[in-house]
């Protein structure tokens, strides 16, 4: 791919929270924007032009979640994850 440029914005946020000394919980997001500001075709077949396209597989959001137990012998977490949809092909299809 010839992407010469591409604008990405975005930001993350996580929080870890012990309820008590041997439970605790964690959580996050992250928010990503991208777009391509200016694309050459590596061929320089005009009809094919990818500006104001997102980047493929870059999800907007992400979202994880996890408790975690543990004593003197073992520990165990549980955790989920949450990726939003995403581009598969260049032209966002």
């Amino acid at each position: 791919r010839n992407i010469s440029e591409v604008h990405i914005f975005g930001g993350e946020a996580d929080a870890d929270l012990s309820i008590r000394k041997n439970m605790h919980l964690t959580a996050g997001y992250t928010l990503s924007l991208s777009q391509i500001q200016k694309y050459t075709s590596p061929t320089g077949d005009t009809a094919l032009d990818l500006t104001g396209k997102a980047l493929v597989d870059s999800p907007i959001h992400k979202v994880t979640a996890g408790f975690t137990w543990t004593n003197r012998f073992v520990s165990a977490n549980v955790v989920y994850k949450y990726v939003s949809e995403r581009w598969i092909n260049d032209l966002n299809e």
